[in-house]
């Protein structure tokens, strides 16, 4: 049975009928379309009209206007990892296998509270601000910005007192283990400073402002740079000075988000007071207790999900770096790489995310067709994408990674793999901006459920055939991105799912923000 991926016909294809009521009729002029109602309750996803809904480029200028800026943001927190790594690996081999474990680390982290911070601060927010509620928006910047501050100062304290058992943890030899201690000490002091920056990037996504989020993140990367030659190189601070040097960027950036944040305002009702203080104090204290509600709802469900991701590319490593020093530099050098190029995705996927929230929640109205074709071109320009990135992804391997490997035998590693992660590329991408798309939705629940049913699966499997490098690279770049595409799938052609047309006639605007 073919899957059609599709939304449905508009009325142009459709057959003629003698009686059409005014509405139909009005849908016809400036170019708007009426979307007839499916004849059952399940849409396919592969046949006519699916295909072409894929390749209109009717949303392209909405998507590009936020596609474009989100690119530059979306690589430089990956950009300010592989900064360390390059420097790093000046100092040795030892010293750039001491910084796998600590890694892995720092991308649960980031991944769990880009989730928590970021992708619900925005999903939530582009739902107060499409209905124009100004002091729900007020409430939930409130109730995120406290989030940010107390959980990180918290990750921070723990981090700082059980750095070597969580190293021990994750089979750190004896050799790595002195250098490891002091980078994962010295970049923890940066993580309530990142959780902020996470904060005030999910709000400016919600105001559909990316190009502030880039300026953020360049001045950040920037900052991260000069300081990791500085204190790398010329102090001779070795990884310790890595670490400094990006949690000193975390907090520039936080600095200037801040500032960013200050001037916009008014733009979020910040600005704008009730009619005593004594009222304001109690409206305020009722909605930031609602909000930390809401968010925090969703952010246990988006943690819920990335841990399980985050965990089985956690264990992953473990199983790695037991294999020898060899394999954790070589592991960590191809995440870094890789990483880079899985996060220039996230200027399709983002835009993707933020059209579909602001569209489903319009002035309260469910555009769940516009929202359709938006996911659908937006899952196409991301494996396009990809298969553009294929040759860069070789280029880097040749000019990037090798060099940073150095080694003989990390770089026979490195050939081996590699490759084969470049060509899964394009599955990858499609995962990843599905599940941006679905987030953006709203849809936490499944697709937590999704994540989690897959990287159990992925995780069982590990402990069966991953006995070598390349076999634990198979099973993450194939195995753990193919089950979770096929759970994609079945829910966007589920009635159950948040993209299936349900009313009998939904207009579609000429553009997704108009």
């Amino acid at each position: 049975m073919m899957l059609n991926f599709s939304v449905m016909a508009s009325t142009r294809g459709a057959p003629r009928t003698s009686t059409k009521t005014a509405s139909q009729k009005r849908t016809r002029l400036r170019g708007m379309r009426a979307v007839p109602q499916p004849r059952k309750a399940g849409v396919r996803l592969v046949g006519k009209g699916g295909v072409g809904a894929m390749f209109s480029r009717h949303f392209d200028k909405d998507l590009f206007a936020l596609a474009i800026p989100a690119l530059g943001s979306s690589v430089m927190e990956p950009m300010l990892a592989l900064a360390d790594t390059v420097f790093v690996s000046l100092l040795g081999s030892i010293q750039l296998a001491s910084l796998a474990p600590c890694s892995s680390v720092f991308s649960v982290i980031a991944g769990l509270s880009y989730s928590a911070l970021t992708t619900a601060t925005s999903v939530i927010l582009c739902k107060s601000i499409a209905v124009g509620n100004h002091e729900n928006t007020k409430a939930v910047i409130r109730a995120a910005t406290a989030s940010a501050l107390v959980v990180g100062a918290g990750l921070t304290l723990y981090l700082s007192i059980s750095t070597e058992s969580i190293l021990s943890a994750l089979g750190a030899s004896s050799t790595i283990m002195p250098h490891s201690i002091a980078y994962m000490r010295w970049r923890a002091f940066g993580i309530p400073f990142y959780f902020l920056s996470l904060v005030s990037a999910g709000i400016f996504r919600a105001l559909k402002d990316t190009k502030t989020v880039f300026v953020v993140s360049l001045g950040a990367g920037i900052v991260n740079i000069v300081l990791d030659a500085f204190l790398v190189l010329v102090m001779d601070d070795g990884v310790r000075g890595a670490a400094v040097a990006t949690s000193i960027s975390q907090a520039a950036s936080a600095g200037i988000a801040a500032f960013a944040l200050y001037a916009r305002r008014a733009e979020l009702g910040m600005d704008k007071a009730t009619s005593t203080p004594k009222e304001s104090r109690e409206t305020d204290s009722s909605l930031v207790a609602e909000s930390l509600r809401d968010l925090g709802s969703s952010s246990m469900t988006m943690i819920l999900r990335q841990t399980c991701n985050n965990g089985i590319w956690l264990f992953s490593t473990a199983l790695v770096t037991r294999l020898g020093d060899v394999q954790a530099a070589t592991h960590h050098a191809i995440i870094s790489v890789w990483v880079v190029l899985a996060f220039i995705n996230e200027c399709v996927a983002t835009s993707g995310q933020v059209t579909v929230a602001s569209t489903l929640n319009k002035n309260g109205q469910l555009y769940t067709a516009t929202a359709r074709r938006v996911a659908m071109r937006s899952v196409l320009l991301s494996v396009g994408l990809a298969g553009v990135l294929i040759p860069v992804g070789h280029v880097m391997h040749s000019i990037v990674l090798k060099p940073m490997l150095g080694t003989a035998s990390t770089i026979e590693l490195s050939d081996q793999v590699f490759p084969m992660v470049l060509l899964f590329l394009p599955l990858q991408y499609a995962v990843w901006t599905l599940d941006a798309l679905f987030l953006g939705a709203s849809d936490f629940r499944y697709n937590a459920a999704a994540v989690s049913s897959s990287a159990g699966i992925c995780i069982l499997t590990l402990c069966f055939v991953g006995k070598s490098f390349f076999s634990v690279w198979a099973v993450m770049s194939f195995g753990y991105f193919g089950l979770r595409l096929v759970t994609h799938l079945l829910r966007f052609s589920s009635p159950k799912g948040p993209f299936i047309l349900s009313s009998p006639a939904v207009p579609i605007p000429r553009s997704s923000t108009g």
